[in-house]
């Protein structure tokens, strides 16, 4: 079990919405690294492509790990 999950009381609901905003701002940064990495293209050889491509993983990385702390939160 995660340290102290279960003795959240009140705090709970507020972390839950927070761990939701968290969410919905990296799936909506995804989007739009997405549509940067199309008009990035050709830019420094292909540069930015590779650095937006390494944002979209990290993004997707906190997602995951913001998914599973949620799934935790609303179970406890």
């Amino acid at each position: 079990a995660l340290e102290g999950l279960y003795n959240l009381r009140k705090e709970k609901d507020e972390i839950v919405n927070v761990t939701e905003e968290f969410i919905r701002a990296e799936k909506k940064e995804i989007v739009e690294y997405r549509k940067l990495m199309r008009a990035a293209k050709t830019y420094y050889q292909g540069l930015f492509t590779l650095f937006l491509a390494a944002m979209i993983h990290d993004s997707e990385k906190h997602v995951e790990i913001l998914e599973f702390l949620l799934k935790k939160l609303k179970a406890a």
